[in-house]
């Protein structure tokens, strides 16, 4: 369920940019569950809302930092750079750079 919940609200994140962006904290929750479903789902998520939603991406990006540090599924852990790096954008080149530790 949790995961369903999570995709969900990454799949209205554009329409609703504003609301959505009151998910985060619960989202930022679900990024440390054991389920590896429930942790891709939420980081698509908050790819999605920070895509979306030019305020939070800041936070956002030190906290994908901090979701692929920990992570130690290495699947999950591509699945998650793919969903943060596959779109083109202000999102991806500030996300791919706090990666490398340019920001």
């Amino acid at each position: 369920m949790r995961w369903e919940a999570c995709r969900i609200i990454g799949n209205v994140a554009q329409k609703f940019p504003d609301k959505v962006k009151e998910a985060i904290p619960k989202l930022l929750e679900n990024t440390k569950d054991k389920g590896t479903v429930v942790r891709w789902s939420a980081a698509f998520a908050l790819t999605e809302i920070a895509k979306s939603n030019k305020k939070v991406q800041t936070r956002l990006v030190s906290e994908f930092k901090k979701i692929l540090e920990r992570e130690t599924n290495k699947r999950v852990r591509n699945m998650e750079l793919k969903t943060g790096l596959s779109n083109d954008g202000f999102w991806a080149g500030r996300f791919a750079a706090s990666l490398l530790g340019l920001t």
